[in-house]
């Protein structure tokens, strides 16, 4: 009599089959929930992860000992590189004040933006690049020597370990530059004081040649240098690499920062990167020089066009002062009369005050007039600011533009006038010479307003004048012009 299975609560297929503990690999299979990632919850414990490791020690110390050797074999190899850093205060300027010097400091450029620019620019790299005996800051960067035996890593750590220090040092002159192979550097060894092996410094380099230190120059790779040893550097090893001195200015650009220690402290941080230590701290102080240099020569600039148009100045008013001294005295002589009333003479010494905040707005307002015609025409920043008084707005937009001209300039000498990043910075140069012509201009028509407002109140005074009697007017106007003249005169 055959037995019927017992009802399934779960559905009737379900039923039908056997219990999934049945079947072999599922459960009857013992420890399957103990083994981990399946029923055991407790995952790898401390003791089995020491256990594991510790089971495996050959292994670990293996392969901890070959990433150390991989570590230091690649700092021994790598090729070391050094940093010098100066900063430089920059001049402060008379503070503003008043909701226009504020305005300034907001919309403005910040006054180190300027100098940034000009710091990393290429006309004070190539003076630093340059070898001129004209210019004593010429580096002649065109070929650089390389001390392997000083400043590589072996080396250093090896004269530390036996505290043995490295003597004498190699310096080259390119007298004339390669036509080919211009980027391949070139290893020295020297066998003895003054003589040597050079070779090419490449893989598969087939170059080679002895050479003697004679003080004439040395032709080796199409190249023709001077070899000027210092001390005795028998055994010694050194790289030398040469480059046109367009590369050389790459190279530098390359490898100088210049950025303001924080925003408005007017501190410059000029810093230079280089694999010889002592190159690095030269070309820093050599770039600093540089712009130093550039900036005195700005100044005395300045100086020199402010000057010119004072003594043009002095030379005119000197004139006028001794034509209205001797009026005077011609008159005072014909006519008898030397003194004023006191009410003649405070009239006559208020209209000589107004003279000379007249002769102050005529100054001002040809200076800005003459700006303005220098903006427009595209006359160089330098030139352009000399001897005109600006307000701290046009000031700080003129920093800009000295900036950007002096970016754009950088840009034309690598990319061509159509390279639309050049463009760009063009009109925007163009743009912000409209506005500082503008802002000029505006000002110059302030002033001519205030200039107007004087000559309504001299008349006013000269209304007065005129109530006196013939002789004492006479003598008023005579002394005025006498006396405001000296005034302008020492002014």
């Amino acid at each position: 009599m055959s037995q019927t299975p017992p009802p399934n609560d779960s559905g009737a297929s379900q039923g039908q089959y056997p219990s999934t503990g049945q079947y072999p690999g599922m459960g009857q299979y013992p420890g399957m929930g103990q083994y981990p990632g399946m029923g055991n919850d407790e995952g790898i414990t401390l003791n089995e992860l020491f256990s594991t490791l510790w089971r495996r020690k050959k292994s670990v110390v293996f392969i901890t000992a070959i990433v150390a050797i991989a570590a230091l074999a690649f700092s021994l190899t790598r090729t070391p590189t050094f940093q010098a850093e100066a900063r430089v205060l920059l001049e402060e300027g008379t503070p503003s004040s008043g909701i226009l010097g504020e305005l300034s400091m907001l919309s403005g450029a910040p006054p180190a933006a300027a100098e940034l620019e000009v710091v990393q620019s290429r006309e004070i790299v190539n003076r630093v690049v340059a070898q001129s005996q004209d210019d004593p800051l010429g580096l002649g960067l065109g070929i650089i020597v390389d001390d392997l035996d000083r400043f590589a890593p072996v080396q250093v750590l090896a004269a530390k370990l036996t505290s043995e220090s490295t003597h004498g040092a190699l310096a080259a002159v390119l007298t004339k530059p390669a036509t080919t192979r211009e980027n391949d550097p070139i290893l020295i060894h020297f066998t003895a004081a003054d003589r040597g092996v050079m070779t090419w410094d490449r893989l598969g380099g087939n170059g080679k040649a002895e050479f003697v230190v004679n003080g004439q120059p040395i032709e080796f790779g199409g190249a023709h240098f001077l070899l000027m040893p210092d001390g005795d550097l028998t055994g010694r090893n050194f790289r030398l690499h040469w480059t046109t001195a367009r590369q050389a200015a790459e190279n530098v650009l390359g490898n100088l920062s210049a950025t303001e220690t924080a925003r408005g402290s007017g501190v410059l941080r000029i810093s230079y990167k280089d694999s010889d230590p002592n190159r690095a701290a030269q070309v820093t102080n050599n770039v600093v020089s540089a712009y130093m240099d550039r900036s005195r020569e700005r100044l005395a600039l300045r100086a020199r066009k402010t000057v010119e148009y004072i003594e043009e100045q002095i030379g005119r008013i000197q004139g006028e002062l001794h034509e209205a001294e001797q009026d005077l005295v011609d008159f005072q002589e014909r006519e008898g009369a030397a003194l004023l009333s006191d009410a003649a003479g405070a009239v006559v010494e208020r209209m000589s005050e107004l003279d000379l905040e007249q002769a102050k707005l005529a100054l001002l307002i040809e200076s800005q007039q003459t700006f303005v015609t220098a903006i427009q025409t595209g006359a160089p920043v330098e030139e352009a600011g000399a001897g005109a008084e600006l307000d701290p707005q046009t000031a700080s937009m003129l920093q800009e533009l000295a900036g950007l001209v002096a970016q754009a300039s950088f840009m034309a000498e690598e990319h061509t006038d159509e390279w639309p990043p050049l463009m760009q910075l063009r009109a925007q140069i163009q743009q912000l010479r409209n506005n500082i012509a503008g802002a000029a201009v505006a000002r110059a028509e302030s002033l001519t307003k205030k200039d107007g407002s004087l000559a309504r109140a001299l008349d006013r005074w000269q209304t007065q004048l005129n109530s006196l009697p013939a002789t004492e007017r006479e003598l008023a106007k005579f002394q005025r012009k006498a006396q405001s003249f000296e005034s302008i005169y020492t002014y």
